[in-house]
């Protein structure tokens, strides 16, 4: 099946950022539109013509021709999770409802395109999620429900059983990263120490190629988890995770990061015990503490709640995560993982 392309122009960087990634995933959507005409050609035209919204997906399907309006080694602001493994690793797909289509013509078109692309980028099954998966949308909805005759299980059924199309020659790639012998560092939390207003680069993969920079560090941001250490020609990075489990590559100089906290290497009997989980203390004196969502800014207008550290006599979490300068993310019994502010003049004590 011919795929179009009609791709966002690139100058457009509000719903094409522009940031490189290697997809993990396959997200399906549907545009819950049902008006007549809101097919394809109409999702590809919006696309192209600039979204008012800054929202922004690889590919639109219906009965009869799919459209392309990203690369598929580029971000896309289509999952609703920021930062998250949805925006940053997966292709979006939507599926068009308009009433005067074939909805299941148009599901098994978005079949064959998922197969193919789990072909070409060597995507498992078990990677082609909902947009539901990410943040929680009753997304794709007719898919969810069945209500038009065929279901998600019927989806990837259609998949699993697409022929795989010819896969095309592949250019030679990079010879992979060399991690490093020393893992003292693994689990400890990497923050940029340097001033300049360039800030400090992240990236999408082990390269210092600015094609794959994600985004930058200011001074005292950072990510709460290296992974690995790597070395790229003559140099070193580190491997490290987001508190919602993104993976980037950030320099390991000293010139420009530190490490801070414990290794989570596991401890062997007799080496000693093993590193000990920070807490976050609420003073006992408030009796009102903002919660944030993960997927957004820890800012006034957020929250989704209010803790009472007062009615307890104080409260403390397990910290679950770094994502920013005295940013935590903790669970809690009536919000679930959510992120506070937790700077040292809010009263609060992290040890």
């Amino acid at each position: 099946m011919k795929i179009n392309q009609k791709f966002i122009p690139a100058s457009n960087t509000f719903t094409r950022p522009g940031i490189k990634m290697d997809p993990e995933y396959i997200t399906i959507h549907e545009t819950d539109n049902t008006s007549r005409g809101a097919d394809d050609v109409a999702y590809a035209n919006l696309q192209y013509n600039g979204n008012t919204r800054q929202a922004s997906w690889h590919f639109q399907v219906d009965e009869d021709s799919i459209y392309q309006s990203l690369p598929t080694n580029e971000v896309g602001w289509h999952a609703g999770d920021g930062y998250g493994l949805g925006n940053m690793k997966s292709i979006a797909i939507e599926i068009c409802v308009n009433s005067d289509g074939d909805f299941k013509k148009s599901v098994e078109n978005a079949a064959w395109l998922t197969k193919h692309l789990m072909n070409e980028h060597n995507i498992p099954l078990s990677n082609i999620v909902q947009h539901n998966h990410w943040n929680g949308k009753n997304c794709p909805r007719y898919l969810r429900s069945g209500e038009k005759g065929i279901t998600w299980k019927n989806f990837l059924d259609k998949v699993e059983g697409t022929p795989s199309p010819t896969k095309p020659v592949e250019e030679p790639k990079p010879s992979a990263p060399s991690p490093s012998n020393d893992n003292s560092f693994i689990g400890k939390r990497v923050e940029s120490i340097y001033s300049g207003s360039d800030g400090v680069n992240f990236y999408s993969k082990a390269t210092f190629d600015t094609n794959y920079k994600v985004g930058i560090l200011r001074k005292g941001d950072g990510f709460p988890e290296v992974l690995q250490k790597v070395k790229v020609g003559s140099e070193y990075m580190y491997k490290v995770k987001n508190s919602k489990g993104a993976v980037y590559y950030v320099t390991a100089s000293p010139r420009y990061v530190k490490l801070e906290g414990g290794s989570k290497i596991e401890t062997k009997p007799g080496s000693g015990s093993p590193p000990k989980t920070k807490k976050v203390y609420l003073p006992k004196t408030d009796s009102s503490w903002r919660v944030y969502p993960l997927n957004k800014a820890p800012v006034k207008g957020n929250e989704v709640g209010f803790l009472n550290p007062k009615k307890f006599g104080g409260l403390s979490y397990d910290i679950l995560g770094n994502p920013q300068k005295d940013v935590y993310t903790i669970k809690t019994d009536d919000f679930g993982k959510v992120n506070i502010y937790a700077a040292p003049s809010t009263g609060a004590v992290i040890k």
